[in-house]
């Protein structure tokens, strides 16, 4: 299912460079882009942003020297703006209150959900986790216009 990506490369540098050669990023900022979830289930969007959190994780966790040339690739090609994105909206829903905060608003209102607003507030933080490692694998990136203050104004314009 979703874990066997994971697994597979934690660990493993062979099957990281082989997932980072076959051009995971490109799909995942595809997918991170991407606004058109209407005919998903919400439990899905976030499983989906989970699954990507941790594949991303995997990728760039380890700190070897081999561990480091593919988690240096994965920070130059990762859309860091959309990964805020994401994460923002994790948050912002945690946060609306009122009947005009939208369909994830409501949602979570209902006390059946509190498992999917709590699985929604950890995909936040692990995008946010991901965002601290690129950070520490190239402090400079802040120095480059990448900082999450830039980011942030990238989510008001977009």
């Amino acid at each position: 299912t979703t874990k066997i990506p994971q697994t597979m490369i934690q660990g493993n540098q062979e099957n990281r460079a082989t997932v980072y050669d076959n051009k995971i990023i490109d799909y995942i900022n595809f997918i991170l882009r991407s606004s058109d979830f209407e005919s998903c289930e919400p439990q899905q969007v976030v499983q989906l942003r989970q699954t990507i959190a941790n594949l991303v994780i995997s990728l760039i966790e380890e700190n070897s020297p081999e561990a480091l040339v593919i988690a240096r690739e994965v920070k130059d090609t990762l859309d860091k703006g959309a990964l805020y994105r994401a994460m923002s909206e994790c948050y912002e829903a945690q946060q609306r209150t009122g009947k005009d905060g939208g369909f994830l608003v409501r949602l979570f209102k209902k006390e059946e959900n509190r498992e999917l607003k709590e699985a929604m507030c950890e995909v936040g933080f692990t995008f946010y986790v991901i965002l601290a490692r690129l950070y520490d694998i190239d402090p400079a990136m802040g120095k480059k216009g990448e900082s999450i203050a830039k980011l942030s104004s990238e989510k008001l314009v977009m």
